[in-house]
């Protein structure tokens, strides 16, 4: 009755933490990766440790050597799912045989934030074949482990790693269902693949909004999407220089277009000197390579706002979150942010009043633990300040 008691409590363990590992693979393959394209945008991990193993003294055996290697599969920033193979052998003790064991199993690995270093932990099971003396034995078995990542460079990084790991057969130990090994170890694991580089800009004509006349006693209505008053009834700036092939883009007076919610205006509707965050979704697409066209009414409002401001300037800094490599999350800002900076220019702003910088995942403002986390260090920053 005992034996069959922990039989059960075994199975039930086993059939839990297989609910688990499914649940976590439904919950990590979230839209945050979706919006990257593919899993394939995504860095793929693979990694080696060795060490020993110490198994447990009711079962005459020694501490013992200890492999492992992976393929860690991306499911989220933080979150990957590792395919492993592992290996042991352990000295028999008192004249008794060795056991040599190797074992394939899955495990759920999470992450931390963290430039230098990451804890890391994981959880997981499968399944294990024993062999000692004349006999062997197949059984199923659960681990959980705890580590640290150390950067050794961009993509290679040094790991010093603990797992228990728990075997179900009362024929490791007699009269009793379940053993315990612990295992040491250290490795490397290194990363392959890149998030996808910015493509070319789009090639769409851009066609200007409507320019509403200038403001008399007798004018009609101004038309919709643009602030009644009149930007100034000073002496009119002229307009600005650009080139031929710009010309059409390019804001040359009238009404200011609407500024973008919540920003601040002056008396006349235009943009005055302050720092807006926007989304980067309201000038990339979800694969983050060309400004859309739903980024026309921003930078149209800060392009008449600059024109009517001759003194103030404007820095363009782009942020994302960590999918991908730090490298190449970097140069991708970089190109988005020289993206926004061209587009300004060809409204007709002078191109030494535009600071263009990427900034990668170097920046965050929220945790990435979830979409909404990610979407905030998704961003566009536009300072406008005075010169």
């Amino acid at each position: 009755m005992k034996i069959c008691a922990i039989r059960n409590a075994s199975s039930k363990t086993l059939n839990a933490s297989m609910y688990l590992a499914i649940a976590a693979v439904a919950f990590g393959i979230s839209p945050s990766v979706k919006a990257q394209s593919s899993l394939v945008a995504a860095p793929w991990l693979v990694g080696v440790s060795v060490g020993g193993v110490t198994p447990e003294s009711l079962r005459s055996l020694s501490t013992g050597g200890y492999a492992r290697a992976f393929v860690g599969i991306p499911l989220r920033p933080q979150a990957y799912i590792d395919a492993s193979v592992f290996t042991t052998k352990q000295p028999g003790k008192n004249n008794t045989p060795d056991e040599k064991t190797l074992g394939l199993g899955l495990d759920l690995h999470l992450e931390s934030l963290g430039n230098r270093a990451k804890y890391v932990f994981l959880a997981g099971g499968g399944y294990s074949h024993s062999e000692r003396g004349a006999g062997s034995l197949g059984a199923p078995y659960i681990n959980i482990g705890y580590g640290i990542d150390v950067n050794i460079t961009e993509r290679l990084s040094l790991r010093p790693e603990v797992r228990g790991i728990a075997r179900f057969s009362d024929q490791f130990i007699a009269n009793r269902g379940v053993t315990y090994d612990a295992a040491f170890s250290l490795g490397l694991v290194h990363g392959f693949g890149a998030v996808p580089k910015a493509a070319t800009r789009r090639s769409t004509a851009y066609v200007p909004p409507p320019v509403p006349p200038a403001a008399t006693k007798n004018a009609p209505p101004p038309v919709a999407g643009f602030y009644e008053a009149a930007p100034s009834e000073e002496a009119p700036v002229s307009a600005p220089r650009v080139e031929t092939a710009s010309q059409a883009r390019a804001f040359t007076g009238g009404a200011c277009p609407r500024a973008p919610a919540g920003a601040a205006i002056d008396a006349q509707g235009c943009l005055v000197v302050q720092k807006l965050t926007v989304s980067r979704a309201t000038f990339f697409g979800a694969e983050g390579s060309r400004l859309t066209a739903g980024s026309d009414a921003v930078l149209e409002a800060i392009a008449a706002g600059m024109f009517y401001n001759p003194s103030v300037s404007a820095v363009i800094t782009v942020h994302t979150d960590s999918l991908g490599y730090a490298e190449d999350n970097l140069s991708l800002t970089e190109t988005m942010a020289e993206d926004i900076r061209a587009e300004l220019i060809a409204r007709g702003v002078a191109s030494d009043r535009i600071e263009a910088i990427g900034r990668g995942e170097s920046r965050p403002v929220a945790n990435e633990d979830t979409d909404a986390g990610i979407e905030k260090n998704r961003r566009v920053e536009i300072d406008l300040k005075a010169r």
